[in-house]
């Protein structure tokens, strides 16, 4: 897949919007895709090695928007508001290996 500089692990679908999708690579990047017009939307550096990908099944009632969740190898996790993640200040939690919040 152009875009990724390591090996794809993981991708979601967009749960209302079916032509959006994320995926996650070793290079420890997030893209944001549109299968329609076949191009990348966006890309965010996590930090760390994601292996999953999630959007919330239904829009977070405070924002409309869907989240979209990244875990880690070593027990990472971040949630993006609004499922944008080049903006950090749209970081809605992140956690690490010993579970504490943080953003």
């Amino acid at each position: 897949m152009d875009g990724h500089s390591g090996d794809v692990w993981t991708l979601a679908f967009h749960p209302v919007a079916p032509t959006l999708m994320a995926t996650a690579s070793d290079s420890g990047h997030v893209h944001l895709w549109d299968t329609a017009r076949r191009q990348m939307t966006h890309c965010a550096a996590v930090g760390w090695t994601p292996r999953a990908l999630a959007y919330s099944p239904a829009p977070v009632p405070a924002t409309g928007t869907h989240h979209l969740a990244v875990g880690g190898v070593k027990g990472h996790i971040k949630v993006w508001c609004g499922a944008r993640p080049p903006n950090p200040a749209l970081v809605y939690r992140s956690f690490g290996p010993t579970f504490r919040a943080s953003g």
